[in-house]
């Protein structure tokens, strides 16, 4: 998801004197460039500098660098994580993937089999234990976990988490079913820094929770269910979190009928793609370029057929990033790929996944967590 960035032009009296203090480390480096500097370092180095010196910590915790942190890490193509089975019996391991190297890095040990894992927002991302009522939030590159008061004693049915901009506030939305057999479906919020959760009623639209909802700009989305939505016209949906209400948005021409069934939304470097798989073994990428007049734009049409596999039917092919040059990564078959759509050619980034579970990207972040709380070994 993107992220508005905070300008480092007028930052503030007191800012500003945490910056010179800093750069009193280095005397002969401007104020300016020290900063510009230190936002390009990743997150582990920044977390290891903090203790250079008291104003290199105020100034690495300064909300302002935090922003422009985050929109410098933001330009740069995205990592991906996934989970695998190197931890104990029971157990998996997070790592992350930060190039075509298929080199790996552990960032989080112990990580309970039943747990689901959300998409990243702003390098946070959400991770639920199947049978709890507890829900925790993971930077993953700091690697600080923090545990959210339990939700309310339901059937859990879907997951969110979101970023409002303009308030600068990060939503966890969850849908859930009162009680076993209960047709409605029901949502609730909390807001990370408040107490507890906030009951928000029920939902009007028959939602596909399969999958995650995607966030972009603001806003989740989710597909309607086609078998069980009476309004078949009501195809893509949204929650905008600062108004905490959910409406309907235009869609493409072509996903109004029951091909749904074969379509997932995502989030892209900050733009929500609409991934359509129906019909041969073709993945097409829609993005939406305008939200208000509903104009989508086929980014992407990609022949699988051209991957070196044999296909005797529609695969399950799953989009995972896309990078500054229009490469995209994705899983297929237990593997995972990148594809070249100035050249039209796949290439293998990993062999072997049997063992592992592709999830989404995520960009280095220093977002930091209140009260947070140790819940896993890592």
């Amino acid at each position: 998801m993107r992220r508005a960035s905070r300008v480092l032009r007028g930052t503030g009296r007191f800012r500003r004197r945490e910056i010179a203090a800093a750069a009193m480390v280095f005397p002969s480096v401007p104020d300016e460039i020290l900063v510009q500097i230190l936002i390009r370092l990743p997150v582990k180095s920044l977390l290891r500098f903090r203790s250079v010196c008291k104003a290199w910590r105020s100034l690495i915790s300064e909300p302002f660098f935090v922003d422009f942190h985050l929109h410098q890490q933001s330009l740069r193509d995205p990592q991906i994580l996934l989970l695998s089975c190197a931890g104990e019996v029971g157990e998996f391991c997070l790592e992350s993937l930060a190039d075509e190297r298929g080199i790996l890095e552990r960032k989080l040990s112990a990580v309970p089999v039943e747990s689901i894992l959300t998409p990243s927002c702003n390098g946070l991302i959400l991770i639920h234990r199947d049978y709890s009522q507890c829900i925790y939030v993971f930077n993953v590159s700091t690697r600080k976990l923090l545990t959210l008061p339990d939700c309310s004693p339901s059937l859990h049915v879907n997951l969110g988490l979101g970023y409002d901009p303009p308030v600068g506030t990060y939503k966890v939305v969850r849908l859930f079913h009162n009680r076993e057999g209960d047709a409605h479906l029901h949502c609730e919020i909390f807001t990370l820094g408040s107490p507890e959760w906030r009951r928000i009623g029920e939902v009007r639209y028959k939602l596909d929770v399969r999958g995650f909802p995607a966030s972009v700009d603001g806003a989740l989305y989710w597909l309607t269910d086609y078998d069980s939505h009476q309004n078949k016209s009501e195809v893509i949906i949204s929650f905008v979190l600062r108004e905490e209400r959910f409406k309907v948005i235009p869609h493409p021409k072509r996903c109004a009928g029951e091909k749904r069934r074969y379509m997932q939304l995502w989030e892209f470097r900050g733009d929500l793609y609409l991934q359509d798989s129906s019909g041969k073994p073709v993945m097409n990428l829609w993005v939406l370029k305008d939200h208000k007049e509903g104009i989508w734009v086929k980014n992407y049409t990609i022949n699988l057929h051209r991957c070196g596999y044999a296909l005797h039917d529609i695969p399950y092919v799953k989009p995972v990033s896309i990078c500054r040059d229009g490469r995209l990564y994705f899983s297929l078959f237990g593997r995972l790929f990148y594809y070249d759509p100035h050249t039209e050619t796949f290439e293998v980034v990993l062999l072997d996944l049997a063992l592992c579970e592709i999830l989404f990207p995520y960009v280095e972040s220093l977002v930091p967590l209140r009260k947070e709380m140790k819940a896993f070994a890592d």
